[in-house]
């Protein structure tokens, strides 16, 4: 028997995981270029700094952000397969 396809809910099913990967993205994005701006600069002035700069708290963020944005995306394969096989096979219904 061929099952109805709902293309709507397929739709939906498809944007969130790429909403999450979009999210990851940008996360790790803008930490990495805030990081550089405020706790790295590129100099010999900001070199000798950015022992001091990494012990501040708004670098120790950054850091743990980008550090998590990496390990978030190493795994978004994952994730993803996760996710599709769960939806294909109905584990999770609201």
């Amino acid at each position: 028997m061929i099952a109805c396809v709902n293309y709507e809910t397929v739709v939906l099913s498809v944007l969130d995981p790429i909403k999450l990967y979009l999210f990851w993205t940008t996360v790790h994005y803008v930490s990495s270029i805030l990081y550089q701006r405020f706790c790295a600069e590129l100099s010999v002035w900001g070199f000798i700094k950015s022992s001091i700069y990494a012990q501040y708290p708004h670098c120790k963020t950054l850091n743990w952000m980008n550090y998590l944005s990496i390990k978030t995306l190493d795994s978004y394969w994952t994730l993803m397969t996760g996710f599709f096989v769960s939806k294909a096979t109905g584990l999770f219904k609201h």
